[in-house]
């Protein structure tokens, strides 16, 4: 596993900061954090609007991963964190500009 800080190239939609890409054996691992909240549907409160997103990630040569598994914190000094798991594929250029996109947000940034 290794981690690597990230340079973004150009963002739009949901404010979003990438804190750290994290590779393992099976997945490349994205910690995002944002400020940006929804109301939640289950109580009168708010919740962070990025946890609701589908993302996926995409290299230069155009190879698309889905998100396969996400987790986030919503309150508390660690509210507004958002961890994003997406399977890896063999053929995955984590060394080119990746973008993270989904309905609301784009980003593309280069380790």
């Amino acid at each position: 596993m290794f981690t690597r800080k990230l340079t973004v190239i150009s963002q739009s939609g949901i404010d979003l900061t990438v804190q750290t890409l994290e590779t393992t054996e099976t997945h490349p691992l994205i910690r995002l954090r944002s400020a940006a909240r929804i109301p939640s549907k289950h109580r009168a409160e708010t919740t962070l609007a990025a946890a609701h997103e589908q993302f996926t990630l995409t290299d230069a040569h155009g190879t698309t991963l889905m998100k396969e598994h996400g987790s986030s914190i919503s309150e508390g000094p660690f509210g507004g964190i958002l961890d994003l798991a997406f399977p890896s594929a063999g053929q995955f250029d984590l060394s080119s500009p990746l973008t993270l996109k989904s309905e609301n947000a784009e980003m593309t940034f280069q380790l």
